[in-house]
């Protein structure tokens, strides 16, 4: 989407049409102050959200999260068995080698063949790890062709990061082929053991820019969402409009259907939301993780259902979406494309 920033105090609401001239498809202010909060609201489509969005849950057992699943048991372990016919782990730390012949397959089916594919880590990573000291932190889980266990099919690499008390499963690339046997599942079973064994108690499955259905699928949240994972606010708070749904309606399934677009935001009610004007009336607007409070699924920090509210803009397809449990769903008519919302 083709969006313009606007730092607090420079945003005016009658830019919009000329800004839907120049094809901006949507307006972000940036760290916005307690008068904006005032002045534009959620029924005129400034939505408060978080610029990206961490997905953590405990690090409890392989037998506690299948009976955290509840009627869904099945379908895991459905999941789970159609990736036995790979090769693949168990979880190792991460080397040159093994690095080198995922990086590949990183470049082509993340940064090449996904629309706005960007890359995150480049082909000296491992070195620069080594270099800067850290290398120990970093994982590997691999995957490989059943029927030439020379080739990588897929891989993830990993972070155990005691700063932020979570074990990370960082960057993923799949073949088409191997993607269809669920790899996010096996790469949990993989990873809830080893993230026992280093000691941590959150296993987060990365961050993700928070917008869903354009620049990350609607099937990617409720993947997420399926795996019992929890969103919390991560990185720099902002207001968004959507001033022009075009782009996002012109995304369409085989059967011609549009899931609209979907984000999860700040209730304005929250707790957060004056820890965060705070900060800012301060001088200096804290990001969202470092005003949660203590560690994640502790006493000490804000439940993500007081904090979050998850806000889907619905197309045409009638299909319901997987949202985490917990977590308020406030489902709205998609705007008309000529109009934007």
């Amino acid at each position: 989407l083709k969006r313009v920033n606007f730092a607090s105090g420079d945003y005016r609401p009658q830019y919009d049409a000329a800004l839907r001239k120049l094809g901006v498809d949507a307006a972000v202010i940036k760290a916005p102050s307690r008068a904006e909060l005032g002045r534009f609201q959620e029924e005129d489509g400034y939505h408060l959200k978080s610029e990206y969005v961490r997905w953590v849950m405990p690090a409890h057992s392989l037998a506690e999260h299948e009976r955290a699943l509840g009627k869904h048991r099945g379908q895991f372990l459905k999941q789970l068995k159609a990736s036995e016919g790979f090769k693949f782990g168990p979880p190792e730390p991460l080397t040159t080698e093994k690095y080198a012949s995922w990086y590949p397959l990183y470049q082509e089916e993340i940064v090449q063949n996904k629309p706005g594919g960007k890359s995150n880590v480049g082909p000296n990573f491992v070195q620069e790890r080594v270099e800067k000291g850290d290398i120990a932190a970093w994982y590997g889980l691999f995957y490989y062709d059943p029927a030439a266990p020379a080739i990588m099919v897929g891989g993830v690499i990993m972070k155990a990061w005691p700063e932020r008390g979570m074990f990370v499963m960082g960057y993923a690339a799949y073949r088409p082929d191997f993607r269809k046997a669920n790899p996010n599942v096996r790469n949990l079973a993989e990873i809830l053991p080893l993230a026992r064994k280093l000691g941590f108690k959150v296993v987060s499955f990365g961050q993700d820019t928070n917008f869903f259905g354009y620049d990350y699928t609607l099937g990617l949240m409720s993947n997420k969402a399926g795996h019992l994972l929890t969103p919390y606010p991560e990185d720099e708070v902002v207001l968004l409009k959507v001033l022009d749904t075009r782009k996002i309606s012109s995304l369409q399934d085989k059967q011609g259907k549009n899931g609209g677009y979907f984000f999860f935001g700040i209730r304005r009610d929250s707790p957060l939301v004056e820890r965060y004007l705070a900060s800012k009336e301060a001088g200096e607007p804290k990001e969202a993780q470092e005003l949660l409070g203590g560690g994640y699924f502790t006493p000490e920090i804000l439940p993500a259902a007081g904090i979050t509210v998850a806000r889907h803009f619905k197309g045409n397809d009638p299909n319901p979406l997987r949202a985490p449990s917990g977590v308020e769903v406030v489902e709205l008519p998609m705007a008309p494309p000529s109009s934007g919302n």
